[in-house]
């Protein structure tokens, strides 16, 4: 058998991210949510530089294929219904965003956000103060397609870490609208501070 190293030829985390491309889910130009959120995470506390950025795409990687699989999963078990969709880019006061999933009733508008994580599963427990980007993300979504109503479903790869055994939990969030028009307010006047507005 002659065995041949080709993970360098390959680009995973590049192919990966292309896939998203095929489905329509290209980024466009400009200011992004994301771009504000890892500024101000990266201004409150600066990220310990312990992988390259080559590296830390593998870990990126693993969120789009949750995404995909998630995608796939809701839709295969929806045939037939409408409900759910993938709403593309929104676009507000010059920041532009892009939801995983909408779910559309006549009840209510729900925002779907699906996460995966190499965190521990106890840190859930404290979601505020471990899961702020992904909370203050959520919140804005919710902000620019006009619904108080979200969910994050997440796949945590190892657990609690006590033994390493993969899990999914997913909780629902009903915002008051205060909390929202606060947050939004917040990632305009920084945005705006850094000069992108």
């Amino acid at each position: 058998m002659i065995v041949t190293d080709i993970t360098a030829d390959t680009s995973y985390p590049d192919c990966l991210r292309s896939q998203a491309d095929e489905e329509g889910l290209t980024r466009s130009e400009g200011l992004h949510l994301t771009t504000v959120i890892r500024d101000i995470e990266e201004t409150i506390k600066p990220r310990d530089l312990w992988c390259t950025d080559e590296e830390l795409s593998f870990f990126a990687a693993g969120g789009f294929m949750w995404e995909r699989v998630y995608s796939e999963a809701m839709r295969d078990s929806l045939l037939g219904d409408e409900s759910l969709v993938r709403p593309g880019e929104v676009t507000l006061d010059g920041i532009t965003g892009s939801p995983d999933l909408l779910r559309i009733s006549d009840a209510e508008v729900t925002l779907i956000e699906t996460k995966c994580t190499w965190r521990g599963l106890r840190q859930w427990e404290a979601l505020e103060k471990n899961f702020w980007s992904w909370l203050c993300q959520v919140k804005s979504y919710c902000f620019m397609v006009g619904t108080d109503v979200a969910e994050i479903h997440v796949f945590f790869i190892a657990g609690n870490w006590r033994p390493p055994v993969p899990c999914v939990r997913a909780v629902r969030l009903e915002f008051r609208k205060h909390e929202l028009v606060e947050n939004w307010r917040m990632i305009v006047r920084h945005a705006t501070s850094r000069g992108w507005l």
